[in-house]
């Protein structure tokens, strides 16, 4: 009985802890990862993380001043980036949309560094295997090489998969650089039991979390 009444407080402790964290903080940090936009609940979810096109991305946003969305912009030729930034600007206009509703992620860190100076939130993706695949050598070149988009100053955080935040969560602080996280492997639930899900939820270094539904 003694064991069972310890294991007891220790899991209604761990709950405690678990709720510890406010539920308004949790919402604005922790967005759906979905590509179906339309049927999000908007009342739920503040924001999204999404592959859908142009369209799709802002039409979240169309009379939702508080809603924000984070997608990809893809490789952009310079013949297209005009294009691009004309199309995103009249189509933001329609749906009365602010750019600090948008979250822009992208590999080209002179793309990003251009909506960088449009006080547009932008993301590098990071492009690595989990570093329990990989060696020292290759784990020790990924950190350089991210190093680098750090302190270039061009994006305003790095996207990582959520196995390398245990290497990452302590480096390029100098920098300035914050983090977001996909994790389509969980949910909003198992997020915040989990051990790691709870350090991510508490470090103000890890702006967005994606989860999926």
């Amino acid at each position: 009985m003694a064991v069972l009444a310890a294991v007891g407080l220790l899991l209604a402790g761990w709950v405690a802890y678990v709720f510890s964290t406010p539920a308004e903080d949790v919402n604005a940090k922790v967005w759906l990862l979905t590509d179906d936009v339309q049927s999000v609940d908007a009342k739920r979810w503040r924001g999204v993380a999404t592959e859908a096109g142009m369209d799709g991305c802002l039409s979240f946003l169309e009379g939702r001043p508080q809603a924000r969305v984070w997608f990809h912009i893809g490789t952009l030729a310079d013949e297209d980036f005009d294009a691009y930034v004309d199309t995103l600007g009249t189509r933001m206009a329609r749906m009365q949309a602010d750019r600090s509703q948008l979250v822009m992620e992208g590999t080209q860190l002179d793309v990003l560094n251009w909506f960088n100076k449009q006080h547009i939130y932008t993301v590098y993706t990071m492009d690595a295997a989990c570093p329990s695949s990989l060696t020292q050598t290759q784990i020790d070149s990924v950190v350089v090489r991210m190093s680098r988009v750090a302190e270039s100053g061009c994006a305003r955080a790095i996207c990582i998969p959520a196995c390398w935040y245990g290497i990452m969560r302590g480096l390029y602080r100098e920098s300035g650089v914050e983090y977001v996280v996909r994790r389509p492997d969980t949910s909003l639930f198992w997020l915040r039991m989990s051990p790691r899900g709870q350090r991510m939820l508490r470090d103000s270094r890890v702006r967005i979390i994606a989860v999926r539904p």
